[in-house]
């Protein structure tokens, strides 16, 4: 199910799609998707100077994958390119989901819609508040919660 973003896109990845991607059949094998979310989202955080390997550091909190999802729309093919557009679905207590949207670059078609949904935890693993300073980012990039 479709995720209504509450923010514009915070990142965006271009890349074009090659054999690696692809079944036998040159459709986008769909465990691609994955990849390229989870590649996305830590791409924004190493550039915005959060990266999430000094979370703990800095924060002195982390946060872990809780949940993923892919709906797949239409089908991506060989040498398409392909535009991965990331944006804020949802904020909680301890709790965020960033949806992922799958643009084909030469006719706009939406190929794809994904999401994964982050957990904040303490040293025990245990669900811990998201800490203010994130927060602080997501608002700065016009995230509404």
């Amino acid at each position: 199910m479709p995720l209504e973003p509450i923010s514009p896109v915070l990142h965006s990845m271009d890349f074009r799609l090659s054999y690696g991607d692809c079944d036998p059949a040159g459709i986008v094998y769909f465990a691609a998707y994955y990849q390229w979310m989870e590649r996305s989202y830590n791409e924004w955080t190493y550039v915005g100077g959060f990266a999430t390997s000094t979370m703990g550091e800095v924060w002195n909190t982390a946060h872990i994958s809780r949940a993923s999802g892919c709906e797949y729309l239409v089908p991506g093919m060989l040498f398409d390119a392909i535009s991965c557009e990331m944006r804020v679905a949802s904020v909680g207590v301890t709790s965020f989901t960033m949806a992922f949207d799958f643009m084909r670059t030469s006719d706009g078609t939406r190929l794809a819609q994904g999401h994964i949904v982050f957990v904040f935890i303490d040293d025990d693993t245990r669900s811990a508040p998201i800490p203010d300073e994130y927060k602080a980012i997501l608002r700065a990039a016009g995230a509404e919660f």
